[in-house]
């Protein structure tokens, strides 16, 4: 006697994606930050990774730019007593238009910091 096929209808599962974890090298406030966005937007793509990796990696080089700053001022007296500016200011400086040149290539916009 021949087998019937089955009625039931079937379904397709579509294969669960893994996120992308962050990369080790980044301090924890950066890997929080890459989890969310990866998160938030679902990127699994290896461009896009490649850039949200870059983009993380801005923003902690600002933000320990910007740490030093505060903890030694933004102005030193050079050798002949006048007032310059923190050199890592323009790390800072710098670093901030990485990090959004990255998110708008993203196409991602900044969540607005409260200070």
């Amino acid at each position: 006697m021949p087998q019937r096929a089955s009625t039931l209808p079937t379904t397709r599962l579509r294969p669960v994606s893994r996120l992308a974890p962050p990369p080790r090298h980044l301090d924890e406030e950066e890997a929080a930050l890459f989890r969310q966005i990866v998160g938030d937007f679902q990127i699994d793509d290896a461009g896009s990774i490649s850039l949200l990796t870059i983009a993380c990696e801005a923003h902690q080089r600002m933000r320990r730019a910007r740490e030093r700053v505060e903890d030694e001022g933004e102005t030193f007296l050079d050798r002949f007593k006048q007032v310059r500016a923190h050199p890592l200011l323009a790390v800072e400086r710098d670093a901030r238009c990485d990090y959004l040149r990255a998110l708008r290539t993203l196409n991602l916009k900044p969540a607005p910091t409260v200070r």
